[in-house]
């Protein structure tokens, strides 16, 4: 039952937005999909939702072409910063539009969050500020009875208070109907908590792809003399993949190199034990497990 994308390609004029990208999401997961502006985030979900038309490469579920299939196509939605509705159509009637379509729409659950996040129903759409409009979007895609949801950048225009409500909502949605939710953010920290996976795109190709609980035993921050940390991670067997100069010192993002390298073998695609970060260490060197912000920041920064 999963939804499997294989070496999809998409050029806009010379500009590539997906290199021959593959990525693999599971059922009944919650991932966390990272990259810089660019990378080709919004590019594979609008692939993905049919809203694309990708110029080489396959998109299955459940070993199904995807875009070819209208009751497979059913089981997915994309909330993004488009809508097919019209600007002058009040949420309530959007929410009455949706039930209408599909009977199992959450309209209970859709009108709590209208609530919660102090939305009023007889607003109008195109009426509402950048963050309101967002708010909207993602509350219809949470109540989609969908197998898999993609939330492309939920917090767009949303204050502290709403990105912290978001990131409930999501968690209230998938306590009601398990399924696939993947949220495309640049809001790393605010969602931290409740991934359990991450993907990592760079220039259209997936870098990384782990376990966030895992990230402890997946890469490394050493901080220490430069020619120790350096001479410590050759004697241990592992990949220096950033390194940032702090004077004398560096601060140094390592993994340990496993038998299968991500595409391009950009990235640390580590298996590493948990050892090399609790024990063993030279003097001087300290080490700590990086967060997942910073792990993805320093991973892909060292790529430009």
């Amino acid at each position: 039952m999963s939804l499997s994308v294989t070496a999809l390609t998409k050029q806009y004029g010379g500009s590539t937005a997906l290199n021959r990208l593959s990525v693999t999401f599971e059922p009944n997961v919650i991932y966390g999909l990272f990259g810089r502006n660019g990378a080709g985030k919004s590019t594979l979900l609008g692939c993905i939702g049919n809203r694309l038309i990708p110029d080489t490469g396959r998109i299955v579920l459940d070993e199904e072409p995807l875009a070819e299939c209208e009751r497979l196509m059913a089981r997915v939605y994309l909330a993004n910063e488009r809508l097919p509705w019209w600007d002058g159509v009040t949420l309530s009637a959007m929410l009455a539009d949706c039930a209408h379509m599909d009977g199992r729409f959450d309209l209970g659950l859709a009108r709590e969050l209208v609530a919660r996040f102090g939305l009023s129903p007889d607003a109008v759409y195109g009426r509402l500020s950048l963050g309101q409009r967002t708010m909207a979007r993602m509350l219809i895609g949470l109540c989609m009875p969908v197998d898999y949801l993609f939330l492309d950048e939920p917090t767009t225009g949303l204050d502290p208070v709403n990105r912290r409500l978001m990131v409930e909502a999501v968690l209230e949605a998938y306590r009601r109907r398990s399924r696939t939710i993947v949220i495309a953010t640049h809001e790393i920290a605010e969602f931290a908590d409740i991934l359990e996976r991450a993907v990592i795109i760079d220039q259209g190709r997936r870098i990384d792809s782990f376990e966030v609980q895992d990230l402890c035993s997946h890469a490394a921050l050493l901080v220490g003399p430069s020619d120790v940390v350096r001479a410590y991670a050759a004697g241990r067997g592992l990949r220096v993949l950033d390194v940032e100069h702090r004077g004398d010192s560096v601060s140094a993002l390592v993994g340990m190199v496993s038998a299968s390298e991500p595409e391009g073998g950009a990235s640390a695609s580590v298996a590493a034990s948990s050892g090399f970060i609790t024990g063993g260490l030279p003097d001087g060197v300290r080490a700590r497990t990086p967060d997942l912000q910073t792990y993805m920041t320093r991973l892909v920064q060292r790529r430009h």
